[in-house]
């Protein structure tokens, strides 16, 4: 059986001699690509799945600039889940990304 953390860094599963050869970087970079993947993912659906009025309230909310309009979205997502003991951003985070998913 194949080891998932293979898939993530598409490679094929190692012999047990080529096990040294592995870095140990790769491992701890494939969390990090798959969390920047789903922000960008997220960040696409900004524009799509939220209409102006609701951007911009949310804009203003996160405290996010109104320069740059490509990045806004990307530094809305980004904020998202930034306090993790304030029960209120928890819930707004919660609520924002089930919008842009499509859960609600």
């Amino acid at each position: 059986m194949r080891p998932p953390i293979f898939d993530e860094l598409n490679t094929s599963v190692p012999h047990v001699g080529d096990l040294v050869s592995l870095h140990m970087h790769d491992l701890r970079r494939a969390p990090i690509k798959a969390l920047k993947q789903e922000w960008e993912y997220l960040a696409k659906r900004v524009s799509s799945k939220l209409t102006a009025e609701e951007r911009e309230m949310l804009y203003l909310k996160w405290d996010i600039p109104p320069e740059g309009k490509q990045r806004r979205r990307l530094q809305l997502v980004n904020k998202l889940w930034s306090d993790l003991f304030n029960m209120e951003d928890v819930r707004e985070s919660a609520e924002i990304v089930a919008k842009l998913v499509g859960f609600c």
